[in-house]
């Protein structure tokens, strides 16, 4: 990592870690500075605990064309093979600026499996998994092909160099990461990855939007899966124009009419396995969510 990019992590940490020192004390039960491991621990307590059922990602993910719908999985050659340099447009819950290859939401669905595993706390932010169990829990069959298809995902997950700031802040002011440090997959039924630790400082500073594993696990990766988490991150019954989601989902499409169409068409299937409402007034889609149980334990 940049030695900045570094500083920038650490001194977001250390923030966090001298306003914890600061109360302990005044409650009396700490009299000297933390140790190093101390420090890690307390990193980690910061993050939220939420439900198995569920994803937990920093709602901006959801707002800005991050993760594109081209379904990389199985069939976009070009995902992977450019690389971005690009300052998404700030929402109301911040701005983020993304350098790397093109990310789609079948990576999107890896980065949500494997910050689930923040929920047992790894030791240093290491996790360790079969991939083929991996595999099975994202919806796909445990088979070498989908293993590789994983191998591959998480690679690509080292590259990007992601920056968000809050809302009325500037690029200089944001922390910088990368979404996973480290991967060992040689042996092909155990893999382990580490999660940088600025990821897991990301998971405690940002408002996050919770995804339901069992609602997402019957919807294909694209133009639905992107519908499902825009929607989940607005309010309850939200109404959005077809041009304000061409540009938060990233797609591609040149036609606005054939894009609206594919909207209405994944807005359907939504609809039906997860038994949300949906109108089309002119112009726009409207969806009423499911209530959703409370994800945060």
């Amino acid at each position: 990592m940049n030695p900045q990019h570094q500083f920038a992590t650490e001194e977001k940490v250390a923030q966090l870690l001298s306003e914890a020192v600061a109360a302990a004390k005044a409650k009396g039960r700490h009299s000297d500075e933390p140790s190093m491991d101390e420090n890690i621990a307390y990193v980690e307590r910061k993050a939220p605990k939420w439900y198995a059922s569920h994803y937990a990602l920093p709602t901006l993910f959801s707002l800005v064309p991050l993760f594109g719908v081209a379904r990389s999985d199985k069939a976009d050659s070009e995902s992977g093979s450019r690389n971005l340099d690009v300052t998404f447009p700030e929402t109301c819950h911040g701005g983020l600026h993304y350098e790397g290859p093109v990310i789609t939401q079948y990576h999107k669905r890896v980065l949500g499996e494997l910050v689930s595993y923040i929920n047992n706390r790894p030791v240093d932010g290491v996790i360790s998994f079969n991939p083929y169990k991996l595999i099975e829990a994202m919806g796909y069959g445990a088979y070498p092909r989908n293993r590789e298809l994983l191998r591959d995902a998480i690679n690509l997950l080292m590259k990007p160099l992601i920056t968000v700031w809050r809302k009325g802040g500037n690029r200089r002011q944001g922390l910088k990461f990368r979404l996973v440090a480290q991967f060992d997959g040689e042996d092909n039924e155990c893999w382990f990855v580490q999660l940088s630790s600025a990821a897991t400082v990301m998971l405690q500073d940002m408002q996050l939007t919770y995804l339901s594993r069992s609602e997402r696990s019957k919807l294909r990766d694209g133009l639905q899966t992107f519908l499902y988490d825009y929607y989940r991150a607005k309010p309850q019954a939200h109404e959005a124009t077809y041009e304000d989601l061409h540009a938060a989902s990233g797609s591609r499409a040149t036609d606005m009419k054939e894009f609206a169409r594919e909207v209405r068409e994944a807005a359907a299937t939504i609809k039906a396995k997860c038994k949300w409402g949906m109108e089309t007034p002119r112009g726009s889609l409207k969806m009423h969510k499911t209530t959703l149980a409370k994800a945060a334990a």
